[in-house]
Protein backbone atom coordinates (compact mmCIF):
# COMPACT_ATOMS: atom_id res chain seq x y z
CA UNK A 1 0.00 0.00 0.00
CA UNK A 2 1.71 3.29 -0.80
CA UNK A 3 0.48 6.85 0.58
CA UNK A 4 0.45 10.15 0.16
CA UNK A 5 2.03 12.16 3.53
CA UNK A 6 -0.02 15.44 4.36
CA UNK A 7 0.66 17.54 7.29
CA UNK A 8 -2.35 20.01 8.60
CA UNK A 9 -4.16 21.80 11.51
CA UNK A 10 -7.74 21.59 10.55
CA UNK A 11 -9.90 19.19 7.90
CA UNK A 12 -12.39 20.22 4.87
CA UNK A 13 -14.08 18.57 2.96
CA UNK A 14 -12.56 17.63 -0.11
CA UNK A 15 -13.35 19.85 -2.98
CA UNK A 16 -13.69 18.60 -7.18
CA UNK A 17 -12.66 21.58 -9.05
CA UNK A 18 -12.19 20.25 -12.29
CA UNK A 19 -10.10 23.04 -14.62
CA UNK A 20 -7.07 24.07 -13.91
CA UNK A 21 -6.93 28.21 -13.61
CA UNK A 22 -4.56 30.00 -15.68
CA UNK A 23 -4.95 33.58 -13.38
CA UNK A 24 -2.78 32.75 -10.36
CA UNK A 25 0.60 30.68 -10.68
CA UNK A 26 1.00 28.04 -8.36
CA UNK A 27 4.46 29.19 -6.74
CA UNK A 28 4.47 26.02 -3.66
CA UNK A 29 7.22 26.02 -0.98
CA UNK A 30 9.64 23.37 -1.70
CA UNK A 31 10.91 20.85 1.10
CA UNK A 32 13.89 18.96 1.03
CA UNK A 33 13.81 15.35 2.69
CA UNK A 34 16.36 12.89 3.40
CA UNK A 35 16.41 9.04 2.63
CA UNK A 36 18.59 7.36 4.71
CA UNK A 37 20.80 4.01 4.36
CA UNK A 38 23.45 2.37 6.89
CA UNK A 39 25.38 1.73 3.53
CA UNK A 40 24.96 5.41 2.22
CA UNK A 41 23.96 7.57 4.95
CA UNK A 42 21.41 10.11 4.27
CA UNK A 43 21.17 11.79 0.96
CA UNK A 44 18.94 14.82 0.21
CA UNK A 45 15.48 14.38 -1.95
CA UNK A 46 14.07 17.43 -3.23
CA UNK A 47 10.53 17.89 -2.41
CA UNK A 48 7.50 19.88 -2.42
CA UNK A 49 4.57 20.82 -0.61
CA UNK A 50 1.25 21.68 -1.79
CA UNK A 51 -2.51 23.45 -0.75
CA UNK A 52 -5.23 21.25 -0.75
CA UNK A 53 -8.16 22.55 -3.07
CA UNK A 54 -10.31 23.01 -0.46
CA UNK A 55 -8.51 26.29 0.20
CA UNK A 56 -8.07 27.88 -3.75
CA UNK A 57 -10.08 30.19 -5.28
CA UNK A 58 -12.39 28.22 -7.81
CA UNK A 59 -14.09 30.81 -10.23
CA UNK A 60 -15.95 30.73 -13.63
CA UNK A 61 -13.86 29.31 -16.75
CA UNK A 62 -12.47 32.41 -18.52
CA UNK A 63 -13.83 35.04 -15.85
CA UNK A 64 -13.19 36.42 -12.76
CA UNK A 65 -16.81 35.18 -10.82
CA UNK A 66 -16.62 33.05 -7.71
CA UNK A 67 -18.21 29.44 -8.16
CA UNK A 68 -17.88 29.36 -4.21
CA UNK A 69 -18.59 32.48 -1.38
CA UNK A 70 -19.51 32.60 1.72
CA UNK A 71 -23.30 32.46 0.37
CA UNK A 72 -22.42 28.97 -0.89
CA UNK A 73 -22.35 27.80 -4.53
CA UNK A 74 -23.05 29.85 -7.34
CA UNK A 75 -26.29 28.91 -8.75
CA UNK A 76 -25.51 29.96 -11.64
CA UNK A 77 -22.30 27.90 -12.40
CA UNK A 78 -23.37 25.44 -10.04
CA UNK A 79 -26.67 24.02 -10.17
CA UNK A 80 -25.96 20.87 -10.08
CA UNK A 81 -22.79 18.92 -9.45
CA UNK A 82 -21.62 18.30 -13.13
CA UNK A 83 -22.44 21.46 -14.09
CA UNK A 84 -19.91 23.13 -11.28
CA UNK A 85 -16.96 20.76 -12.54
CA UNK A 86 -17.31 22.01 -16.00
CA UNK A 87 -18.23 25.91 -15.30
CA UNK A 88 -15.28 25.98 -12.90
CA UNK A 89 -11.50 26.72 -12.32
CA UNK A 90 -9.15 25.92 -9.71
CA UNK A 91 -6.50 28.76 -9.41
CA UNK A 92 -3.29 28.15 -8.24
CA UNK A 93 -0.94 30.13 -5.18
CA UNK A 94 1.85 32.35 -5.81
CA UNK A 95 4.73 32.28 -2.91
CA UNK A 96 3.49 35.57 -1.50
CA UNK A 97 -0.43 33.56 -0.78
CA UNK A 98 1.53 30.83 0.79
CA UNK A 99 2.95 32.86 3.82
CA UNK A 100 0.75 36.10 3.85
CA UNK A 101 -3.20 34.30 3.25
CA UNK A 102 -2.27 30.84 4.33
CA UNK A 103 0.55 31.10 6.89
CA UNK A 104 2.61 28.52 5.30
CA UNK A 105 6.19 29.41 5.24
CA UNK A 106 9.47 27.51 4.55
CA UNK A 107 12.04 27.47 7.06
CA UNK A 108 15.62 26.23 7.96
CA UNK A 109 16.23 26.90 3.78
CA UNK A 110 13.43 24.46 2.62
CA UNK A 111 14.05 21.84 5.20
CA UNK A 112 11.29 22.85 7.67
CA UNK A 113 7.63 24.34 7.56
CA UNK A 114 6.23 26.41 9.74
CA UNK A 115 2.10 26.56 9.95
CA UNK A 116 0.22 29.33 11.32
CA UNK A 117 -3.42 28.43 12.61
CA UNK A 118 -4.86 31.79 11.65
CA UNK A 119 -3.91 34.64 9.45
CA UNK A 120 -4.74 38.27 9.31
CA UNK A 121 -6.62 37.92 6.47
CA UNK A 122 -9.27 35.27 8.34
CA UNK A 123 -7.55 32.34 6.43
CA UNK A 124 -8.11 29.09 9.59
CA UNK A 125 -5.67 26.00 8.99
CA UNK A 126 -4.51 24.25 6.28
CA UNK A 127 -4.20 21.24 4.49
CA UNK A 128 -0.69 20.53 2.97
CA UNK A 129 0.48 17.33 0.47
CA UNK A 130 4.66 16.31 -0.20
CA UNK A 131 5.13 16.05 -3.40
CA UNK A 132 7.79 14.60 -5.90
CA UNK A 133 7.52 16.86 -8.64
CA UNK A 134 4.65 19.68 -9.85
CA UNK A 135 2.44 17.49 -10.81
CA UNK A 136 2.35 14.29 -8.77
CA UNK A 137 2.62 13.54 -5.03
CA UNK A 138 5.45 11.59 -2.92
CA UNK A 139 4.38 8.21 -2.94
CA UNK A 140 6.05 6.47 0.36
CA UNK A 141 6.62 3.03 0.66
CA UNK A 142 6.88 2.02 4.44
CA UNK A 143 7.02 -1.34 4.96
CA UNK A 144 10.95 -2.37 7.32
CA UNK A 145 11.31 1.01 7.02
CA UNK A 146 11.46 4.13 9.35
CA UNK A 147 9.62 7.65 9.00
CA UNK A 148 11.24 10.11 11.04
CA UNK A 149 10.23 13.92 11.60
CA UNK A 150 11.09 16.90 13.85
CA UNK A 151 7.77 18.83 15.06
CA UNK A 152 7.43 21.59 17.73
CA UNK A 153 4.20 21.99 19.13
CA UNK A 154 4.90 24.37 21.96
CA UNK A 155 2.22 27.05 20.81
CA UNK A 156 -0.57 23.97 19.73
CA UNK A 157 -3.06 24.36 23.25
CA UNK A 158 -6.36 22.18 24.17
CA UNK A 159 -8.72 22.13 21.27
CA UNK A 160 -6.00 21.93 18.49
CA UNK A 161 -4.45 19.68 16.52
CA UNK A 162 -1.41 19.02 14.55
CA UNK A 163 -1.85 16.15 12.18
CA UNK A 164 0.88 14.07 10.03
CA UNK A 165 -1.08 11.34 8.66
CA UNK A 166 -0.83 9.37 5.37
CA UNK A 167 -3.51 8.68 3.49
CA UNK A 168 -4.41 6.21 0.35
CA UNK A 169 -4.65 8.77 -2.39
CA UNK A 170 -3.89 8.79 -6.29
CA UNK A 171 -0.43 9.91 -6.73
CA UNK A 172 -1.70 12.08 -9.70
CA UNK A 173 -4.68 13.98 -7.58
CA UNK A 174 -7.41 11.74 -9.63
CA UNK A 175 -6.09 13.93 -12.62
CA UNK A 176 -8.02 12.48 -15.65
CA UNK A 177 -10.48 10.91 -13.90
CA UNK A 178 -14.42 12.28 -13.75
CA UNK A 179 -13.90 15.00 -15.43
CA UNK A 180 -11.02 16.16 -13.03
CA UNK A 181 -8.16 18.29 -15.31
CA UNK A 182 -6.20 20.22 -12.28
CA UNK A 183 -4.51 17.18 -10.50
CA UNK A 184 -2.12 16.66 -8.21
CA UNK A 185 -0.41 20.40 -8.88
CA UNK A 186 -3.41 22.10 -7.13
CA UNK A 187 -4.01 19.79 -4.66
CA UNK A 188 -6.65 17.59 -5.78
CA UNK A 189 -7.71 13.95 -4.32
CA UNK A 190 -8.08 14.11 -1.17
CA UNK A 191 -9.81 11.27 0.85
CA UNK A 192 -9.48 9.69 4.11
CA UNK A 193 -11.10 7.25 6.64
CA UNK A 194 -14.22 9.40 7.51
CA UNK A 195 -15.01 9.07 3.90
CA UNK A 196 -15.73 12.83 3.62
CA UNK A 197 -18.33 14.37 1.28
CA UNK A 198 -16.96 15.97 -2.25
CA UNK A 199 -17.59 19.66 -2.06
CA UNK A 200 -19.43 19.66 -5.80
CA UNK A 201 -21.46 16.63 -4.30
CA UNK A 202 -25.19 17.86 -2.66
CA UNK A 203 -25.96 14.84 -2.07
CA UNK A 204 -25.19 14.25 1.70
CA UNK A 205 -25.12 10.92 1.03
CA UNK A 206 -22.55 10.45 -0.71
CA UNK A 207 -18.43 10.38 -0.18
CA UNK A 208 -15.08 8.99 -1.30
CA UNK A 209 -12.98 6.69 1.26
CA UNK A 210 -9.67 5.28 1.50
CA UNK A 211 -7.15 4.14 4.20
CA UNK A 212 -5.57 6.80 6.37
CA UNK A 213 -2.11 6.35 8.98
CA UNK A 214 -2.19 8.75 11.71
CA UNK A 215 1.06 9.16 12.50
CA UNK A 216 1.13 11.99 14.85
CA UNK A 217 -2.31 14.10 15.82
CA UNK A 218 -1.07 16.34 18.75
CA UNK A 219 -1.13 19.50 20.41
CA UNK A 220 1.40 20.12 23.28
CA UNK A 221 -0.77 18.16 26.09
CA UNK A 222 -1.49 15.05 23.97
CA UNK A 223 -0.51 12.84 21.18
CA UNK A 224 -2.06 10.13 19.43
CA UNK A 225 -1.14 7.17 16.65
CA UNK A 226 -4.34 5.68 15.03
CA UNK A 227 -4.45 3.15 11.88
CA UNK A 228 -7.86 3.59 10.08
CA UNK A 229 -8.38 0.23 8.06
CA UNK A 230 -10.65 0.36 5.00
CA UNK A 231 -11.56 -2.37 3.21
CA UNK A 232 -10.92 -0.49 -0.32
CA UNK A 233 -8.53 0.05 -2.39
CA UNK A 234 -7.36 3.41 -2.91
CA UNK A 235 -9.88 5.85 -3.33
CA UNK A 236 -13.54 4.92 -3.02
CA UNK A 237 -16.44 6.56 -3.31
CA UNK A 238 -19.51 5.43 -0.83
CA UNK A 239 -23.46 5.91 -1.38
CA UNK A 240 -25.82 5.83 1.36
CA UNK A 241 -25.57 5.95 5.57
CA UNK A 242 -24.58 2.48 5.70
CA UNK A 243 -21.24 1.92 3.54
CA UNK A 244 -20.18 5.37 4.43
CA UNK A 245 -20.60 4.87 7.72
CA UNK A 246 -22.93 8.43 8.49
CA UNK A 247 -26.07 7.14 9.93
CA UNK A 248 -26.24 7.81 13.82
CA UNK A 249 -28.25 4.20 14.54
CA UNK A 250 -24.96 2.24 14.86
CA UNK A 251 -23.84 2.96 10.80
CA UNK A 252 -21.01 4.20 11.92
CA UNK A 253 -19.36 1.10 12.67
CA UNK A 254 -20.79 -0.62 9.49
CA UNK A 255 -19.07 1.22 6.66
CA UNK A 256 -16.14 0.53 4.52
CA UNK A 257 -13.89 2.24 6.74
CA UNK A 258 -13.08 2.26 10.74
CA UNK A 259 -13.61 5.72 11.70
CA UNK A 260 -12.98 5.24 15.28
CA UNK A 261 -9.23 3.54 14.48
CA UNK A 262 -7.76 1.81 16.81
CA UNK A 263 -5.58 5.04 18.35
CA UNK A 264 -2.27 4.61 21.06
CA UNK A 265 -1.80 7.48 23.37
CA UNK A 266 0.76 6.40 25.54
CA UNK A 267 0.41 8.22 28.39
CA UNK A 268 -3.33 7.37 28.49
CA UNK A 269 -2.40 3.69 27.73
CA UNK A 270 0.82 3.53 30.05
CA UNK A 271 1.81 0.06 31.59
CA UNK A 272 4.25 -0.79 34.73
CA UNK A 273 6.72 -0.93 31.87
CA UNK A 274 6.33 1.97 30.44
CA UNK A 275 5.67 3.94 33.99
CA UNK A 276 9.00 2.38 34.82
CA UNK A 277 10.54 4.05 31.56
CA UNK A 278 9.30 7.03 31.77
CA UNK A 279 10.59 7.08 35.70
CA UNK A 280 13.96 6.54 34.44
CA UNK A 281 14.29 8.64 31.27
CA UNK A 282 11.61 11.61 31.77
CA UNK A 283 8.59 12.99 30.31
CA UNK A 284 8.76 13.93 27.01
CA UNK A 285 9.21 17.97 27.02
CA UNK A 286 6.55 19.36 24.70
CA UNK A 287 7.91 23.27 25.29
CA UNK A 288 10.54 22.52 22.70
CA UNK A 289 11.27 20.66 18.98
CA UNK A 290 10.59 16.54 19.04
CA UNK A 291 11.24 14.05 17.17
CA UNK A 292 8.67 10.89 15.91
CA UNK A 293 10.60 7.87 14.59
CA UNK A 294 7.96 5.75 13.47
CA UNK A 295 8.99 2.16 12.70
CA UNK A 296 6.67 -0.69 10.04
CA UNK A 297 8.68 -4.04 10.36
CA UNK A 298 6.89 -7.06 9.17
CA UNK A 299 7.55 -10.78 8.84
CA UNK A 300 9.45 -10.62 5.79
CA UNK A 301 12.47 -7.99 6.36
CA UNK A 302 12.82 -7.84 2.50
CA UNK A 303 9.80 -6.09 1.82
CA UNK A 304 9.42 -2.56 1.09
CA UNK A 305 6.00 -2.58 -1.15
CA UNK A 306 2.93 -2.79 0.17
CA UNK A 307 1.57 -2.72 3.95
CA UNK A 308 -0.95 -5.76 3.76
CA UNK A 309 1.62 -7.31 6.20
CA UNK A 310 2.03 -5.48 9.33
CA UNK A 311 2.42 -6.96 12.57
Amino acid sequence: MKFTWLIGSTFLPWTCAQHAGTVVPEESPSLVIQECTKAGGCQDEKAGLVLDSNWRWVHNVGGYQNCFSDKGWNPTFCPDPESCKKNCSLEGVTAKGYKKTYGVREIDDGRGVKLDFMTQGGNVGSRLYVTDGEESYKMFKLLNREFTLDVDVHKLNCGMNGAVYFIEMDKDGGKGKDGNLAGAKFGTGYCDAQCPHEKFETNASRGICCVEMDIWEANKHATAFTPHPCSTVGPQKCMGDIECGYGENGERWMGLCDKDGCDLNTYRTSTAASMSILAQHGCVGSTTQVTLDIRHPTRDILRTDTATDHF
